[in-house]
This record gives C-alpha cells, sequence and structure tokens, in this order.
C-alpha cells in the first residue's frame, strides 16, 4: 500500500496540496496533540471523510527533536516492514518537527518530499546510514564534544585541539551539527541525534 506521511501543524492546504501531488490511500499526520484542537485539523477531517480519504494521526512532542525523531524513525520502519511504498512531506509542521521528520527519512531510506505549488523531492539517499555522511575527524569530534565544552579540548585522535578536532569541528559548524558561543561549543539537535545514532550504531573505543 501506498502511504504518505506529513507533519501537520495548523494549515490543512499544506496537506491537501500534498495528497494532489502524492497521492495515497493512507494519509499518516505526525503532530503534536494541541495541533488536533486547531480549526484546520478539524477541516481536514471534514476533507478527508468528504472523499473517504483514509487518515491516521502520529503523536510526538513537536518541540522536543529526539522525540519527534524516533517516533517517525519508528513509524516510518513499521510501515516498511510491512512492504508498504513510504514517502514523506514536510511542508507542514513547525521547523524543529519537520527537521526532525526529514533526518528520520534519511536514516531509514525514504523518499521526501516539499510540497507547495509543486512537489520537490528532496536529496534523501536510500539505505545511507548516519556515519559514513561524516568523515572520520568529523565523527570523532563529533563524540568527543559535550554541550558547553570549550573547542580548544575536544581531542579527535591527536591531541586536544590537534589539526584533526579542528578541521573536524569546522566541518560540524559549517553542517550546522555544532554552534559556537565564544569558546564554548553546543550540540544543535542535527549534531545531538547523530552522535547518539553513531553510538547505538558503532559503540566508540
Amino acid at each position: 500500500m501506498r502511504v504518505l506521511v506529513c507533519t501537520f501543524g495548523f494549515s490543512s492546504e499544506k496537506i491537501l496540496a500534498a495528497l494532489k501531488h502524492l497521492p495515497a490511500p493512507l494519509l499518516v499526520l505526525v503532530t503534536s496533540e494541541e495541533n488536533l484542537l486547531r480549526p484546520g485539523y478539524a477541516e481536514l477531517c471534514d476533507v478527508m471523510d468528504t472523499l473517504g480519504q483514509k487518515m491516521e494521526v502520529k503523536l510526538v512532542d513537536k518541540f522536543d527533536f529526539m522525540d519527534s525523531l524516533e517516533k517517525v524513525r519508528a513509524l516510518l520502519l513499521e510501515h516498511q516492514k510491512k512492504g508498504d511504498e513510504v514517502m514523506v512531506n514536510i511542508s507542514g509542521g513547525v521547523p524543529l518537527l519537520s527537521d526532525a521528520a526529514l533526518l528520520a527519512a534519511f536514516h531509514v531510506g525514504i523518499p521526501t518530499y516539499y510540497v507547495d505549488k509543486v512537489a520537490v523531492r528532496l536529496p534523501v539517499l536510500k539505505d545511507v546510514k548516519m556515519k559514513p555522511l561524516l568523515s572520520i575527524e568529523e565523527s570523532r569530534a563529533l563524540l568527543a564534544l559535550t554541550d558547553g565544552m570549550d573547542f580548544r579540548a575536544v581531542d579527535a585522535g591527536d591531541g586536544p585541539w590537534g589539526d584533526k578536532a579542528k578541521l573536524g569541528l569546522r566541518r560540524l559548524k559549517d553542517r550546522r551539527f555544532v554552534r559556537v558561543e565564544g569558546t564554548r561549543c553546543f550540540l544543535t539537535p542535527q549534531g545531538n541525534a547523530t552522535a547518539e545514532w553513531i553510538r547505538r550504531s558503532e559503540p566508540s573505543g
């Protein structure tokens, strides 16, 4: 079965546009409980009833990146195991939720779109794990970093603030996995999630 998974905030129009461009027998909304009280959700339910469109809801904490990430990932894997053809559209939710859905789709290998007036397929690569996306220097620097850590103390394999740490942190900052305040480094939600996945799949040393 074809399944369309959409992040949902408040706009029924964004979901209807996604269904128009990416028709599927089953629509799954990924959203938070409070969004079910919005007028847009009631409007969407009315339209789905009229069209005879099957719709399910997956509840997440839209302001908790890791909660959204893990629940979307589990949802996608569940449908993959059933043999469903799954697509993700991230145009409807708040940015944090949409980022989590995109990263989950990237990890699982699900085609992902941003639908507005047209459907734009995003560059999600099939069967790509998180670690190969990073160089050795980036991976080591990411795993060595803790929130608030002085970047000069990061050791990526050649001592604190060695050439590998400098290279790795610079690239992580450019890719928005890390943000820097003064001499202190902090993991972004994407950086934190990536580090966690690396630890789960291939525990360090």
